[in-house]
């Protein structure tokens, strides 16, 4: 997404943009657990469609 941002400012660019992002998921094992539940529902329903819940502005 940000191709020119080295990884050591990756979290200095998150906390400047978080406003506008998702949650984070914290941790690896959390990331997994995630992507293994959204596998198990595009395999059950080829359907699906995951979309995360962006903050709203007012």
């Amino acid at each position: 997404m940000y191709p020119a941002v080295p990884f050591f400012n990756l979290p200095k660019l998150r906390r400047a943009i978080e406003h506008d992002l998702p949650a984070a998921l914290h941790g690896l094992s959390a990331t997994w657990k995630e992507m293994l539940e959204l596998r198990r529902k595009f395999l059950a329903d080829s359907d699906f469609v995951y979309m995360p819940e962006f903050p709203t502005h007012t």
